[in-house]
């Protein structure tokens, strides 16, 4: 007579004990499911936290197989149907992962209307700009995250809406921007971009270089801070920049500040109270006499929206007095090309901005 082990498949329950994760997660929806998403939706599976519904409409290409799970076997199938069945086949069906084919914008089909509303969280892993501008104006909509890989691969990205979705992506995106244009550690960190896509420039384009390395590695910190910050009620902007040399990570934070809204019709201008206390200290400095100088933002009118990013200071060659100001030029152009250039192309001149003296409001003057 020889004794034999009797061996389980883990559940959720005990891949979360074995995790040290103490929560179940949320029911939840992956916008995407390339080399990022299918990466840390295989981390979240195998600890057995949340229950989810991918949303993709692409195709695995033989490219993709550098960096994303899939296998060549599943060459020309759907991303969202290769993801979901080697997330059952990884945990012995234990976590059921739904499949949803299309593009997460349309929300009026169906399938991915009853995704992205059935559940508490919405991870937008596109690493396109299109769905999350377009999610930040759908108020029925759950709490959403975006995260994205820098086209070099060397940083990555997470915003984190506030539980009661007061400060939406749309304005922790520019308040990001804003920390790229002003902050020493935003020189480089977008560089390689090609405008259109966050992350290498386009998931489907084959002739970007970048290791699978570097998709885990910041797969990995992303997942987990996404666990993390779930349990939080507040906003976050958070940035990482990794010395692929090293190893060594930088951690940078934005603080969201509250976002404010001007309707003029057809077009809203969106700002926050970060940019508003910025134009109020370049008038401080400059009384008394008023002051000016351009604004820096974006258009949008897939969703009728101009984002105010940031504010330029008066160039040294403007004309200033207690009652008037005239805007000169002086470095201007190359300033709004660098702000440009560290954004992907995104930020540009929106138009201008100017100030009163004290005792005077920001109505139009006769003049």
């Amino acid at each position: 007579i020889f004794p034999m082990s009797v061996l389980q498949f883990p559940d959720s329950a005990a891949a979360r004990k074995q995790s040290s994760i103490h929560v179940e997660g949320p029911r939840a929806a992956l916008v995407g499911a390339g080399s990022l998403g299918s990466a840390m939706l295989n981390l979240w599976i195998r600890a057995g936290w949340g229950q989810w519904s991918v949303i993709d409409k692409d195709h695995v290409k033989p490219h993709n197989l550098v960096r994303h799970m899939a296998f060549s076997q599943h060459v020309g199938e759907l991303k969202c149907d290769v993801v979901s069945e080697l997330c059952g086949a990884a945990t012995e069906g234990a976590a059921s992962v739904t499949a949803v084919r299309g593009d997460a914008c349309d929300a009026g089909v169906p399938a991915i209307k009853e995704a992205l509303n059935s559940g508490s969280l919405v991870v937008d892993a596109s690493a396109a700009l299109e769905y999350p501008r377009q999610a930040s104006f759908q108020d029925a909509l759950p709490r959403h995250v975006t995260v994205f890989v820098t086209p070099a691969g060397n940083g990555a990205v997470l915003m984190f809406e506030d539980r009661a979705r007061s400060m939406r992506l749309r304005t922790l995106e520019a308040q990001y921007y804003r920390a790229v244009i002003q902050q020493a550690w935003g020189e480089r960190h977008l560089e390689g971009h090609l405008g259109t896509y966050w992350s290498g420039a386009s998931c489907r384009d084959i002739s970007v270089a970048m290791p699978y390395s570097r998709i885990a590695v910041h797969a990995s910190t992303l997942a987990e801070q996404v666990m993390f910050r779930a349990q939080s009620d507040e906003a976050c902007i958070r940035v990482w920049e990794r010395d692929p040399e090293t190893g060594g990570v930088s951690v940078h934070d934005v603080e969201p500040a509250t976002e404010r809204r001007l309707d003029f019709g057809d077009l809203t201008v969106f700002y926050d109270d970060g940019l508003a206390a910025h134009l109020k200290s370049l008038r401080l400095a400059a009384l008394p006499n008023e002051t000016g100088g351009v604004l820096l933002g974006y258009h949008d009118f897939n969703v009728g929206a101009i984002v105010l990013v940031d504010a330029l200071p008066a160039p040294s060659d403007s004309h200033a007095s207690p009652g008037s100001f005239e805007r000169g030029t002086s470095g201007l152009v190359s300033a709004v090309q660098d702000a440009s250039a560290r954004t992907a192309g995104i930020v540009g001149y929106v138009g201008e901005w100017h100030s009163h003296p004290p005792g005077h409001n920001a109505r139009q003057s006769p003049d």
